[in-house]
Parts: C-alpha cells; structure tokens; sequence
C-alpha cells in the first residue's frame, strides 16, 4: 500500500500564508498565524522562514525564471518570432492556472517587499519586458511582425496577463494552453473582420 507523500514543512508554509495574505492582508497577517495555519509551532516556522517577505519573493521565484528563459535567443536561433511570443503567453498563464491565488497576492503586496527583495522582483520584471521587446524587435527585423512600438506592444502583453487573475478560471472550459494560444491570436493576429478572414485563407 502506497503512502501519500507529505507535504515538505515550507509549501505548507507557503501554501498557509497565501491564503491568508488574501484574506486578511499581508501586513494584518502574523508569524503566528501563519504557524497555526501550517499546523506547525512558532519555533518551527523560523527554521523554514524567516521574514514574511521571504515567502512574496518566493512566488515570484517560482514563475519569473521559467519566463524569461523563453524570451532568450541562444546563437543561431531562428525560431520564429511568434512561436517565442506564443510559448511566452503559455507560460504566464500556466503560472496563473497553477498559482492563482499566490500570483493574485503577489501583485497585491509587492509594495510591503524591503527594499533588497523590491530590487530584485523590479530587475527581474525588466529582465523579462526586455526579453520580450528583443523578440518583438526581432521580429520586425525579420519582417515577420509589422512595424511598431516594441515597448507598446510588451505592454500590452503583461496588460493581458496579469488582468486575466480578475477573471480567468483555472476549472473552467479554457485550458492554460487555450488561453495562451487566443491571446497571441488578439496581440498577434488582432480582431478586424478582413484580418480573421485572410488568416482563414492563408
């Protein structure tokens, strides 16, 4: 008979104050309620965790990484441009799909992060709108997307992702994969009528 594995101390930790950073706030929520939330004494908690602020840099480690390795060329990449864009909106919204709860916190409370924490979450977002305007840069050069303001259109791209905590549902009828493709479609491919019908010709 198999055993289910335990949870290691830390994701209980984790998982325990998401949830109550979204219920009661970050700076309303205590050490101590964190511990009993995990199940676990005030002296245990410490030996896993210790500043509140550690955990909001945690989540953001989670995702932050695997998004920007995406927007990364290595030498003689000639990937196309939109497949870059396309894998880069998948990956937001499988972050979101998988963490909602702890993405939605994090963006509530990144202004209670010290100082060092901020520096580090604030050069990691620049890394990734960088990475992200290089390929739509990029793919002007190669004359697969059309002339534009590259920093417009990175916008526009965290505009989609992140408003989407508002309303996308992880157990609705949409996958990660389904709204990541229809994202790209709008940013990409836009809306009109004469462009929905020429991309059916094509």
């Amino acid at each position: 008979m198999n055993k289910k594995s335990k949870k290691h101390p830390k994701e209980k930790i984790k998982e325990a104050a998401v949830k109550l950073f979204s219920q009661k706030g970050y700076s309303a929520t205590t050490m101590r309620q964190i511990a009993q939330k995990a199940g676990l004494s005030s002296g245990s908690l410490y030996n896993h965790l210790k500043r509140k602020s550690d955990l909001l840099l945690d989540i953001h480690r989670d995702f932050i990484d695997e998004v920007i390795e995406k927007t990364k060329f290595s030498e003689g990449d000639r990937e196309p441009c939109e497949e870059k864009l396309k894998e880069i909106f998948k990956t937001f919204m499988k972050a979101i799909f998988e963490n909602k709860l702890s993405f939605k916190v994090l963006l509530e409370q990144e202004t209670f992060l010290p100082p060092a924490a901020r520096r580090e979450v604030n050069k990691n977002t620049q890394l990734l709108k960088e990475g992200i305007k290089r390929i739509i840069e990029e793919g002007i050069k190669r004359g697969e997307i059309g002339a534009m303001d590259s920093k417009m259109v990175t916008f526009c791209v965290f505009a989609l992702c992140n408003y989407s905590l508002r309303w996308v549902d992880p157990k609705g009828s949409y996958s990660y994969k389904d709204l990541g493709e229809n994202f790209f479609e709008i940013l990409f491919r836009g809306i009109g009528k004469d462009k929905i019908a020429k991309n059916k010709n094509d």
